[in-house]
């Protein structure tokens, strides 16, 4: 047993050895290259679409769309290495009604909201309702408040775009 841990640590450290042999030169003047630049706004528009997906399915109240839609959240997030906001939507996708629904979208749109401050280029908007007194992301345009009922459905303002 203790010969297979010593054989396991000896050819890992071979491994870390080598490949940090490999990377001993200076990176500093390297520019991210394309494919990585699109890679990670494929990430981006993944997470960002989901969330809308969400926020729509709960102006439609649609239970069923938004456990989807919660699910695609996570498992964007995943790619993205956004642990927290896979984490919230995850509550989001076991929310039993609309009300416990919406309560879990705010701190999940909170994250959203972080994560979107440190992005570049397309971004959603940032809008908040004064009256729930809570912020949502969701594309330019027309607001969606994802916190009320109909009558209310346009209550908000748009604070970052």
């Amino acid at each position: 047993m203790n010969h297979s841990r010593i054989l396991i640590a000896t050819t890992l450290m071979t491994l870390f050895t080598s490949s940090s042999m490999l990377a001993q030169h200076d990176h500093g003047s390297h520019q991210t290259s394309k494919p990585m630049k699109q890679a990670a706004a494929k990430q981006d528009d993944h997470v960002f679409a989901s969330y809308e997906e969400a926020r729509l399915a709960l102006i439609k109240g649609s239970m069923p769309e938004l456990k989807t839609a919660a699910r695609h959240i996570g498992l964007a997030a995943k790619s993205a290495n956004q642990s927290k906001i896979s984490e919230l939507a995850a509550k989001l996708e076991i929310a039993v009604d609309l009300k416990a629904a919406r309560a879990a979208f705010a701190p999940l749109s909170d994250e959203v909201i972080k994560y979107r401050e440190t992005r570049c280029c397309d971004r959603p908007v940032v809008v908040y309702c004064s009256m729930e007194k809570k912020s949502w992301v969701q594309p330019a345009g027309d607001i969606g408040n994802p916190y009320v009922d109909a009558a209310m459905r346009k209550c908000g303002e748009i604070r970052e775009d």
